[in-house]
């Protein structure tokens, strides 16, 4: 699939496109989901990214939290690693948001901290407090809660 080369070559741009026409034949496919979230926020199509991520973990968080950088292809160790989400860090709440989707793949506590940054700007924060408990559910840090 020509969407996978693209996004094997980390050319987010191209796949995505592609990726969201395989998610319309088969919209169950956690896999293409998995990648188009990267892939939007890699993009800086972060409402898309956030939309579908929450769906997601909503869904099947350790369909996440479990993927395997290499079997999976994921890259978000790279992308976590070397600053390589191409948003900028003094736009507090894109930076949060592309980082706090990113992060869940590859440690949780990481990804938690993202989001609760966002609890202050506002923007989206039924979601992004959605997200918040869901993530401490998974670790079990109690009952959800809203964030304000």
């Amino acid at each position: 699939m020509l969407a996978n080369q693209y996004f094997m070559a980390r050319k987010y741009k191209d796949a995505y496109p592609l990726l969201e026409d395989a998610l319309s034949l088969n919209p169950k496919s956690k896999g293409i989901k998995r990648k188009l979230i990267i892939c939007y926020t890699q993009t800086n199509l972060l409402d898309k990214a956030l939309d579908m991520f929450l769906d997601l973990i909503k869904e099947d968080i350790k369909f996440v939290t479990e993927a395997d950088p290499i079997h999976d292809d994921c890259p978000c160790p790279e992308l976590v690693g070397n600053d390589f989400i191409d948003v900028d860090p003094e736009e507090t709440y894109s930076y949060n948001l592309a980082y706090g989707i990113i992060w869940l793949y590859c440690d949780i506590q990481h990804s938690l901290e993202h989001f609760v940054n966002l609890c202050s700007q506002r923007k989206n924060i039924d979601k992004i407090n959605c997200v918040i408990n869901i993530l401490k559910n998974h670790l079990g840090q109690g009952q959800p809660q809203a964030l304000s």
